[in-house]
C-alpha cells in the first residue's frame, strides 16, 4: 500500500515537471518570436543546437551547448537564433555546430559543420540538406552508413575558441588540478571529498552555473592539468594546450563512450579508455597522467575553410 502511494506520488511528480517544461518552452517560443519580429534583421544565422535563448540572451546550462552561440557571432557577426526557439524557422536553413546532435536533431534542412553523434544505436531522424565537416570519423562512419555524402574534415568547432579568445602570453597556474564534471556527475561525493581536501591545489571548474564563458577558460588555464568526465572539459583543455585526463565514476553512464572516441580519433589522441574513479582519490596519482599527455592534432584551417558562415573580413590569428 505504501509503495503503491509512493509511486502514484512519483507519477504525479513526473507529470507535472513535464506540464511546467512544456509551459516554459511555450513561454520562450512566444517570447522569442515576438522579440525577433520586432527586431526584424536581414543578417541572422539559424543554428540547430542544444542551447536556450531568451530574447537573444543565452541561458547558461552547459557551456559545451552554450559555445555555440559566442563562437558563431564572433566568427559571422551576425544575429543568432536557434531553430527550436522559435515558430516561424521551420523550413529554414539551419546549420548545427557544436553538440553530440545528429543522431536526435538533423531535419531535412540541416547544414551540418562539426556536430558528432551520441551513439549510432539509431536510424538518423532525417537526411540532412549538406554536411560539410563532422566531429570526427565514427561519426562519418555511421552518416555513411546512413547514405549521407560525408566529407573527411574533422574537428569540433570549439576547438576554434583560441581563434576569437586567445590564451594570455603569461598565464599564473594556480592550481595543480581543475575539475570539469559531466552534468550527470555534478555533486560526486569522490570529487567533492577530493577537492575539500586538496582545497589549496585542486578546484572544481563549473561548467554549467557560470556567469562568463571567458571566465571559464582562464580557471581551466590557469589549472597545470584537468580531469574531466565531460567531453567539452577535454575539448576545451585540448584547445588551450591543457594536459587533460578523461575520467568516469562507473562502466556504464548516460553518454556512453562513442563521443569520446569519435572525438579522439579526431584529432590523433591515442586513448586506452577511461579512467574508471569507485574510491578516494590522490592527487600525486594523478599528475603523474601529465607527463604522459601528448597535444593533439588539429587542421584548424581546413575546418575553417569549410565554414558557411565566416565573416571574410575577419582577420583570425
Amino acid at each position: 500500500m505504501i509503495l503503491e502511494k509512493t509511486n502514484e506520488l512519483y507519477n504525479m511528480r513526473i507529470k507535472q515537471l513535464r506540464i511546467k517544461g512544456r509551459i516554459i518552452r511555450l513561454f520562450r517560443l512566444i517570447v522569442n518570436t515576438g522579440y525577433m519580429l520586432l527586431h526584424k534583421r536581414a543578417d541572422e544565422i539559424v543554428l540547430n543546437v542544444s542551447m536556450n535563448l531568451l530574447c537573444n540572451k543565452v541561458f547558461h546550462s552547459n557551456i559545451g551547448d552554450d559555445i555555440n552561440y559566442y563562437l558563431i557571432k564572433e566568427l559571422s557577426h551576425k544575429r543568432i537564433l536557434n531553430y527550436w526557439d522559435f515558430f516561424n524557422l521551420r523550413k529554414q536553413p539551419n546549420f548545427m555546430v557544436i553538440g553530440s546532435i545528429i543522431g536526435w536533431m538533423t531535419n531535412k534542412d540541416s547544414i551540418i559543420w562539426g556536430s558528432g553523434m551520441r551513439e549510432p544505436d539509431n536510424p538518423l531522424p532525417a537526411i540532412p540538406r549538406k554536411v560539410l565537416a563532422v566531429r570526427g570519423p565514427l561519426t562519418r562512419k555511421y552518416l555513411i552508413s546512413q547514405g549521407v555524402e560525408c566529407p573527411e574534415i574533422y574537428g569540433d568547432p570549439a576547438l576554434l575558441l583560441p581563434k576569437i579568445f586567445p590564451p594570455p602570453p603569461f598565464v599564473n597556474k594556480k592550481y595543480l588540478i581543475g575539475v570539469i564534471l559531466h552534468k550527470n556527475d555534478l555533486g560526486n561525493s569522490i570529487i567533492k571529498e577530493f577537492i575539500e581536501r586538496e582545497r589549496n591545489k585542486a578546484r572544481q571548474i563549473d561548467i554549467k552555473h557560470y556567469k562568463d564563458w571567458r571566465q571559464v577558460i582562464k580557471e581551466i588555464v590557469e589549472c597545470e592539468m584537468i580531469i574531466s568526465s565531460s567531453l567539452h572539459g577535454l575539448i576545451l583543455s585540448d584547445a588551450y594546450h591543457i594536459p587533460n585526463v578523461w575520467i568516469k565514476f562507473s562502466d556504464e553512464t548516460f553518454d556512453g563512450s562513442f563521443k569520446y572516441l569519435d572525438y579522439f580519433a579526431s584529432v590523433k589522441r591515442p586513448i586506452d579508455g577511461p579512467l574508471v574513479i569507485r574510491s578516494r582519490l590522490d592527487l600525486s596519482d594523478l599528475l603523474q597522467y601529465k607527463d604522459s599527455y601528448s597535444p593533439i592534432t588539429f587542421d584548424a584551417q581546413k575546418l575553417l575553410s569549410v565554414c558557411p558562415f565566416i565573416d571574410k573580413n575577419k582577420i583570425l590569428p
